[in-house]
């Protein structure tokens, strides 16, 4: 195994360590696939590191609020609305040509993310269609969502004239973040509902993205 691992790192290392043209800063805006998030999802900065043979590294860092909508019908009427903020630290590992300024390329994005302040959600439980409970959540411990986050992505971009970036990707999480066990017995009756109906939690943060990014 040792012997495997430096292989690849003696194979992979050399591609990375030498930058072709000098690095630029990039600023960008995201917005989510789906149709219940509202306006722009999501902003942040980076730097793009060009290398040999067509490939580049692009750090980033942002703010992007999971917000959402989920139904349940199972032993209840269940719903929620909420919103999570998280800081989020991906790094895309791109791939492409360069056609006379235009750029296509290819990547991939592992990230890590960080719960941000504080959540806003409202989940609701009605039963026999008469009797609806509610509950307000403020905080990730309340809302059952943990406040850490792993995953990946994988999407398609163009750059043009090297100050212009447009990409599309799909992100998800790597396992479920969704703490069943929550203390209030509204939320934990949701999320367990939610289970059994859309499969784990990490379907909160499934999705296509898109960005739009200037480089200086």
């Amino acid at each position: 195994m040792k012997k495997l691992i430096l292989i690849v790192f003696g194979v992979i290392l050399p591609i990375f360590i030498h930058a072709q043209t000098k690095p630029q800063a990039l600023v960008f805006v995201g917005f989510a696939g789906r149709s219940e998030v509202e306006g722009i999802y999501q902003y942040g900065a980076g730097v793009k590191i060009p290398l040999k043979y067509g490939f580049a590294l692009q750090p980033e860092i942002f703010y992007d609020k999971h917000y959402t909508e989920f139904y349940t019908i199972i032993n209840t009427w269940s719903s929620v609305k909420v919103a999570a903020p998280f800081l989020e630290f991906p790094v895309q590992v791109q791939w492409g040509k360069d056609f006379g300024g235009i750029r296509p390329y290819l990547f991939v994005s592992p990230f890590v993310g960080f719960g941000l302040g504080s959540v806003k959600g409202t989940f609701s439980i009605t039963e026999n269609k008469v009797d609806r409970i509610e509950y307000e959540a403020t905080s990730f411990k309340d809302s059952g969502i943990k406040p850490f986050i792993l995953g990946g992505g994988v999407g398609i971009g163009i750059e043009a004239a090297k100050h212009f970036q447009l990409s599309v990707q799909y992100n998800s999480s790597a396992y479920d973040f969704i703490d069943y066990d929550v203390r209030n017995e509204v939320v934990r009756q949701f999320w367990s509902d939610f289970k059994e109906t859309k499969g784990r939690g990490r379907k909160f943060f499934e999705d296509f993205y898109f960005q739009v990014a200037l480089l200086f």
